[in-house]
């Protein structure tokens, strides 16, 4: 990887990756349980987001490496200025 910001400290980010959404009632959320199943807005093909410090970055798709959830980057999203 290319270091392109050599004058900017180091410091952990926080990422986030965004399989899909759901709307749930108030009064289905407090009947959650273990074993309960949210049905999300998303396909299992469809692109996952990439979310850096609260900024959408990247769209990308889920992999499985050596029993570790990946996610390989297929898009990056232009920034706005």
């Amino acid at each position: 990887m290319v270091d392109r910001s050599p004058h900017v400290p180091p410091q952990p980010l926080n990422v986030r990756v965004e399989l899909g959404r759901a709307n749930l009632p108030v009064a289905k959320a407090e009947k959650l349980a273990p074993g309960s199943v949210v049905t999300l807005d998303s396909l299992v093909d469809e692109p996952v987001d990439i979310v850096i410090e609260g900024c959408l970055v990247a769209r990308g798709e889920v992999l499985v490496l050596e029993g570790n959830f990946c996610i390989r980057i297929t898009e990056l999203v232009p920034r706005h200025a």
